[in-house]
């Protein structure tokens, strides 16, 4: 049996996804100690955290294993590895998109949306605004959009920090009595898309 230690890239590659277990463990070593680091770095800039970037390559580098055999029609590998990581790091955030949605945060890094769609909010929204009284919506906006404590409210408009938290409850309460759910929804998920 010919075991090589070292071989080309192309010779890795294809010992990889074509050859016998004990042959490809050692083209895979090989390509894992020279690509890691820079799937690694790459990882990094797209991430900003070291911890989720050494996940990511070792998650690739899984993932390469795995599906070794599909590795047959790769022409260059490093261009396969960085569209993994990209195509990670997409779902990566595209998950994170939905999980602090569903918390109630947003997320400004991706723009996961079409025109048309941002529109259509922008409409719901400003509709939403207009049903509200105007001083509660006044109110509502130096709130929310400005990001004013109650306190700061109350002293720019000259009424009490009791009459300010009246306003965002009739505020709050307008939202949530909002028969069209729809509506709630595009309101609650826009209004930092809108108001930046």
């Amino acid at each position: 049996m010919n075991k090589r230690l070292s071989y080309s890239e192309q010779e890795a590659i294809k010992v990889l996804s074509t050859g016998e277990v004990a042959q490809a463990k050692i083209a895979f070593k090989q390509v894992y100690d020279q690509h890691f680091i820079i799937i690694y770095r790459v990882a990094l800039r797209v991430l900003e955290s070291s911890e989720l970037a050494k996940d990511m390559a070792q998650e690739i580098f899984t993932t390469i294993w795995v599906k070794r055999a599909d590795l047959q029609g790769v022409k260059s590998f490093e261009a396969y590895l960085r569209t993994s990581v990209r195509n990670l790091a997409y779902d990566f955030f595209k998950k994170q998109l939905k999980v602090e949605a569903a918390n109630g945060e947003y997320v400004s890094r991706l723009e996961l949306h079409d025109a048309a769609p941002e529109a259509d909010r922008y409409r719901g929204v400003m509709k939403l605004m207009e049903q509200l009284p105007p001083k509660a919506r006044q109110v509502f906006e130096l709130a929310k959009v400005e990001g004013l404590s109650y306190e700061a409210i109350a002293e720019r408009l000259k009424i009490s920090t009791i009459t300010v938290n009246h306003h965002i409850s009739i505020v709050n309460k307008i939202i949530k009595n909002t028969k069209h759910e729809v509506l709630t929804v595009i309101f609650l998920t826009s209004l930092f898309l809108v108001f930046q």
